[in-house]
């Protein structure tokens, strides 16, 4: 109210000053003041109040009779103020309306808001429009894009292609994602769409950037071949004699690549280690770094046509990217890996292949409703025993520190969160009928991919991805050194539903 008061010193010194000749003469009460409330206050001249008249003295009761204009006077007086005091509470009473009211929504159509919230992540904001016969035809101008086409198995080919997104955020170039080939299944299976394994539209706008895939750029059924520079992180890194990684994906794309190597200057320790640096591959995605690469390297003929291409500035490619680090090799198995943090943790399993795993799981363990909490085990062994010292399996993790690991997992569980849970349930690659005694005689469970036809009625890619979406669901995750496969498993659990892990150790506990 001071500053109120002092803005108002004119005003209420004149309204005083004609209250002052009135002391002498019986009034009225006084009318009752209503301070103004400190939301109201403002310099508009229709905010403000008088100060309020002063009540006259009562040593002025005997005073002469009064004068006919100073009583019409005190009347015009009251009636300003009474005018007054119901406009502000008028006015106080809208603004009260007015911040308590919420806005009205309009109704919003089923996928309106959907749309709305993809935004400028949509495919269709990224390309000229549907899938065409040549890649080139669909790709946009001012739009600077990356790929590149891994092949070793499955769950390192998605480390690869989460390198490859983490590059695209680096380079800021718009990431195109290459089906999954069956390097460790039969050719028959086919390749798998990455958009069918892990939903790209949640991942798109986790990390806020538009993902794109090969079957959204270029028809699969194309018979058109085109040409194309790409770089080989593979011969860069050391990894053969001049030669490119193969891989089933380019051929399936209609592509003949003319490869340039990696500068051996990108490499993380030189010679021993396959590993290249982010900080180096991302200058090659800029005219400088990539001027100064093509200084040292000069491109390989392309396999078909013969053709000598330096890798294309607008669509970057690499052969594999696998073998690539921030800071040091195999940076996943660290708690500060970017590639998993920024990425990975972000790439959840497509919706149709989920809903699939759940009724897997509904029916393995007899439940109608909710999936019951279960620990989840991946026991690599079937190629494993063939780094064991002898040749044996003698070196492989026993039964003995199964079960001490499934108590160990089972413990934490219920110290965190006060569970107790009983069900176990196994994912092993043994064709040892033997070692499948053992896990039933402990009361642990699997589930049977032949018995229940999963190829047949899914397709042969079915198998492996179910399997690792039941090792991703688990309470807890019990995984196998050493494995890829498990080390991705236990971070998905980890962080998708905070549950503890440990791994199965070879030669004991």
């Amino acid at each position: 109210m001071a500053g109120f008061r002092r803005g108002h010193r004119h005003e209420a010194s004149s309204i005083s000053s004609l209250f002052a000749g009135l002391t002498r003469s019986p009034a009225p009460s006084a009318p009752a003041y209503t301070e103004v409330p400190a939301r109201l206050s403002s310099n508009s001249k229709e905010d403000e109040l008088p100060s309020p008249p002063q009540t006259p003295s009562k040593t002025g009761a005997r005073s002469k009779k009064k004068e006919p204009w100073q009583f019409t006077a005190l009347i015009i007086c009251v009636c300003i103020s009474g005018v007054i005091y119901l406009c502000v509470q008028a006015i106080s009473g809208f603004a009260s309306v007015e911040s308590s009211t919420q806005p009205i929504q309009e109704p919003v159509e089923d996928g309106v808001e959907e749309e709305v919230v993809l935004g400028k992540y949509d495919t269709s904001h990224w390309l000229r429009g549907g899938p065409t016969l040549s890649f080139r035809d669909n790709l946009l101008p001012g739009v600077k894009y990356i790929t590149s086409w891994p092949c070793a198995g499955w769950t390192n080919d998605v480390m690869a292609l989460v390198h490859m997104i983490y590059l695209a955020q680096l380079t800021e170039r718009v990431p195109i994602l290459p089906a999954f080939a069956p390097s460790h299944l039969s050719q028959s299976a086919g390749h798998i769409p990455f958009g069918d394994v892990f939903d790209l539209r949640r991942l798109s706008e986790e990390i806020h950037m538009p993902i794109l895939e090969w079957r959204d750029v270029k028809q699969p059924n194309s018979t058109v071949v085109e040409d194309i520079g790409c770089w080989s992180a593979w011969i860069g890194g050391g990894q053969s004699n001049g030669r490119p990684r193969d891989s089933y994906l380019p051929a399936a794309l209609g592509l003949d690549i003319s490869y340039t190597p990696t500068p051996y200057s990108m490499k993380v320790f030189g010679e021993g280690d396959s590993h290249l640096l982010y900080g180096r591959l991302m200058q090659l995605g800029f005219p400088s770094g990539r001027r100064e690469a093509l200084q040292q390297n000069s491109p390989i003929p392309a396999p078909q046509s013969g053709a000598v291409l330096e890798p294309d500035a607008h669509l970057m490619c690499f052969d594999y990217l696998y073998y690539t680090s921030l800071d040091r090799n195999f940076e996943w198995s660290y708690d500060w890996s970017p590639q998993w943090r920024l990425v990975g943790k972000h790439m959840r399993w497509a919706p149709a292949l989920q809903a699939v795993s759940e009724e897997y799981l509904r029916k393995h363990f007899g439940s109608d409703e909710e999936v019951p909490k279960f620990i989840s085990v991946h026991a690599r062994r079937g190629d494993f025993h063939q780094y064991c010292p002898d040749g044996s399996s003698n070196c492989l993790p026993s039964i003995e520190q199964f079960q001490q690991r499934v108590e160990e997992v089972r413990h934490e569980i219920f110290r965190k969160d006060g569970l107790y849970v009983e069900h176990v349930l196994v994912m092993s690659d043994e064709t040892d009928p033997a070692w499948w005694q053992e896990v039933r005689d402990n009361g642990w469970g699997w589930i049977d991919h032949e018995r229940e036809r999963t190829a047949e009625k899914y397709g042969a890619w079915y198998v492996p991805l179910l399997d690792a979406v039941f090792q991703s669901a688990g309470a807890g995750f019990i995984g196998t050194e050493s494995s890829t496969m498990s080390l991705v498993a236990a971070l998905r659990v980890q962080d998708w539903h905070g549950g503890p892990i440990t791994y199965l150790t070879w030669r004991g506990p």
